[in-house]
């Protein structure tokens, strides 16, 4: 619309082009990684705050986190996290992740090894990792985590995952949230004042016996043990043990009913 008024046909084009401007803005804010708290945790929001239009975790995509042993973390270990978005017809890609204990505290430390796609930043005491401008190319991030050096307890990884189609705006991007919870491996302390300082084959009680007894041994180390029976005559006659055992004192019952 043009104005006969004199000035009012140049405010209306310096506002055109600061509306521009800030649309602009909007669109391209989180290519370069979104606001911290999106990761879906408990009490966090995720990538819906922005993104709407299609239903959260819909049919015909997956997000996933991968990088932890089934059988646990051990306190102290460097893993390689890995997350992987898929959506088909989709063209950019985008994530943010955060690793929290059961009272929803900071869980390990979380570097950002591939400094072209993913970042970190800090809030409230919790490490984020996310994307950067260079890491939407495709829907495959990974980073380290470092387990905290004493047992924290079970730990869960938080992410969320967009699937942009690359328009320009947030319409027609698919929004994915996962975790992954681990629990830290129990692993037995030995005493050393516990462990034998030499082999030593402690003989077998009862004796004499009829017909079972119990043929005890200690070690100091572990290793493969044979332990086999033989006769007066040297004749062998059964073989108890072929294998490793683990260091310590052991017993083995034998029952002799069939000899």
């Amino acid at each position: 619309m043009v104005s006969n008024t004199p000035g009012r046909s140049a405010i209306i084009l310096v506002l055109s082009v600061f509306m521009l401007i800030v649309s602009s803005t909007v669109i391209s804010a989180f290519s370069s990684g979104p606001p911290n708290s999106v990761t879906g945790a408990p009490g966090e929001s995720n990538c819906t705050s922005c993104h709407a239009g299609n239903p959260m975790n819909a049919q015909g995509g997956t997000l996933a986190i991968s990088g932890l042993p089934q059988e646990g973390y051990t306190p102290g270990t460097n893993y390689t996290v890995t997350v992987s978005l898929e959506r088909s017809g989709q063209s950019r890609w985008g994530f943010e992740a955060v690793v929290k204990d059961s009272n929803g505290l900071q869980a390990g430390t979380v570097t950002a090894t591939d400094i072209a796609r993913t970042q970190t930043s800090i809030a409230s005491g919790l490490t984020y990792i996310k994307h950067t401008s260079n890491g939407t190319s495709n829907g495959t991030w990974t980073f380290d985590w470092k387990a905290p050096d004493t047992d924290q307890g079970e730990i869960t990884i938080y992410a969320a995952g967009n699937a942009a189609n690359g328009n320009g705006t947030t319409s027609g991007d698919f929004i994915y949230t996962t975790s992954l919870a681990s629990n830290p491996v129990v692993t037995s302390i030995v005493d050393d004042n516990l462990v034998p300082a030499k082999f030593a084959l402690n003989g077998n009680y009862p004796n004499p016996f009829n017909p079972e007894t119990r043929i005890s041994f200690s070690i100091p180390s572990a290793q493969y043990i044979s332990l086999e029976v033989f006769d007066v005559l040297g004749r062998k006659i059964t073989s108890l043990i072929q294998g490793t055992v683990g260091a310590g004192d052991h017993d083995v019952a034998w029952d002799a009913s069939n000899m």
